[in-house]
C-alpha cells in the first residue's frame, strides 16, 4: 500500500526518477520505462496523478511464482487492485502487480484508470 501510495505521490510530484527506483529490477531491464514515466507525468496524462489524495486497496492476491520466461514476475507476487481518490470527489481505479525483491515489495505493473471528466476540461 505504502509502495503505491508514493508511486501516485512522486508522479503527481513530476518525480519519474525517483518513480523509477520503485521497480523491479526485471522490470528495469526493458529498455523505455523511464521515458515511459517521464512521459506519464506531462499533457493529458499527468491528469492520472493531478489532485491525487490517496489509494485504497480492495483486492490483494499474493501467489508465489515460478516462470521460465524470466521477464514475468518470480517468487512472491501480489496482484492488487483497488480505487484513487482524487480532489473533487473524483474516483479512479487501479491495478497492478508487486513482486518481492529481497524483503522488498517493487512494482512489476500498473495501470491507472480514471474518469473522462478527470481528463476533459
Amino acid at each position: 500500500h505504502e509502495l503505491l501510495h508514493l508511486y501516485m505521490e512522486l508522479m503527481e510530484n513530476k518525480a519519474p526518477k525517483q518513480a523509477y527506483e520503485l521497480f523491479s529490477s526485471r522490470v528495469k531491464r526493458v529498455d523505455g520505462i523511464y521515458e515511459e514515466l517521464e512521459k506519464m507525468t506531462q499533457g493529458a496524462n499527468a491528469a492520472l496523478f493531478e489532485g491525487y489524495q490517496e489509494i485504497e486497496m480492495r483486492n490483494i492476491n499474493i501467489t508465489t511464482t515460478a516462470n521460465t520466461n524470466q521477464d514475468l514476475p518470480q517468487g512472491q507476487v501480489a496482484n492488487v487492485s483497488g480505487v484513487i481518490h482524487y480532489d473533487g470527489d473524483i474516483d479512479g481505479t487501479f491495478t497492478a502487480v508487486l513482486e518481492l525483491e529481497g524483503d522488498t515489495w517493487k512494482i512489476h505493473y500498473i495501470n491507472v484508470t480514471v474518469p473522462p471528466e478527470k481528463i476533459l476540461p
